[in-house]
């Protein structure tokens, strides 16, 4: 069967694992075009204006899928974590099937993949998912053991500073290969920006503008929140009252590390408009993670009308204003 999975949202964190799990089932699997200016208009012209565009641009690429597959994959993200306290995702992440399935007529059939941690284990979802082409409990076991060493993989290739589509790339590439490789882009730099946001905004880069080769061509590495170990994220979060939200709490999280790290020269907040769950987070960073640290940080909200050049000459001016700022310092403690 083809089996197609839109370009959006938790593409960007989970792909490898639901691309090997569909193909060591024998199916094959096609991704949706990278977003352009015809799957964003798609997506807003199928969605209600009040929602994010993210939201609005996986409901584009589920239409550039429409006539190219068997199946159409979309996850029901409820909650992606198991812990003492509820946590869940954002409310939209939880309805997407369901507003998929109503907002469109003539889709191919949806594969709805339910992840509820804090109710039932991973493997009862995927054996749920994988019904739909095996009856064999060993062979599915066999392709979710697969697919949890393939998401391990790419998420160690996210720590070294590959993008998602680079780090894909290199899943077969030996481990060594990878890491002297992403030594020899970090060598290149003289500064590090530091990008607290979401990957499907990060890493979409019709939707930032493709933020990390603006960084990457004005020397300075851009370090994200994939890139921090999950303990780090765990250790920062003890200090903060507990979040809901799972996907905000790693962005609480990896925002109190970069604000404090000696290694981050500047961070970029890139805020979805419309969003709920960040327009919150953002003042928690803001007014509370801040308070002790002093390193400059830029909101940037982003939704359908951004333009390419309003968005460079923001991040543009922004980052010769850190390494200027980081040169005076220099200086100083030098002539010290």
């Amino acid at each position: 069967m083809k089996v197609g999975i839109p370009r959006g949202l938790m593409y960007y964190k989970y792909f490898p694992f639901w691309k090997t799990l569909l193909e060591d089932l024998q199916n094959q699997v096609v991704v949706s075009p990278k977003t352009d200016a015809k799957v964003l208009k798609d997506g807003v012209e199928s969605c209600v204006d009040d929602i994010c565009v993210a939201v609005k641009i996986f409901f584009g690429h589920v239409l550039a899928l429409k006539n190219q597959v068997d199946y159409i994959m979309v996850p029901r993200l409820v909650s992606v974590e198991k812990g003492e306290s509820q946590t869940f995702t954002c409310p939209k992440f939880i309805a997407l099937p369901d507003m998929i399935r109503h907002n469109f007529t003539e889709l191919p059939s949806l594969l709805e993949f339910t992840v509820d941690l804090q109710n039932r284990p991973l493997w009862m979802s995927v054996f749920k998912l994988c019904s739909n082409f095996s009856r064999n409990p060993m062979r599915i076991w066999n392709a979710y053991r697969h697919a949890l060493e393939s998401q391990k993989k790419y998420e160690k290739l996210l720590r070294y500073g590959f993008s998602p589509d680079e780090a894909v790339e290199r899943l077969e590439v030996p481990e060594e290969e990878a890491k002297l490789e992403s030594e020899k882009l970090r060598k290149k730099s003289d500064l590090c920006i530091a990008v607290l946001s979401h990957p499907y905004l990060i890493y979409d880069e019709f939707l930032s503008q493709n933020l990390q080769g603006t960084l990457r061509k004005m020397n300075a590495r851009m370090l994200v929140p994939a890139m921090l170990e999950a303990d780090i994220i765990k250790a920062e979060l003890a200090c903060y009252d507990e979040l809901s939200w799972s996907y905000e709490k790693d962005l609480v999280g990896a925002g109190s590390h970069f604000l404090k790290s000696k290694e981050v020269d500047g961070i970029i907040f890139l805020i979805c408009f419309a969003c709920g769950p960040d327009s919150i987070t953002t003042e928690i960073i803001l007014r509370e993670v801040r308070e002790q640290c002093d390193n400059p940080i830029m909101p940037l909200v982003i939704d359908e009308h951004t333009g390419t050049v309003g968005m460079h000459t923001r991040v543009e001016a922004f980052v010769d204003m850190v390494r200027r700022q980081k040169s005076h310092r220099t200086r100083i403690v030098g002539g010290l």
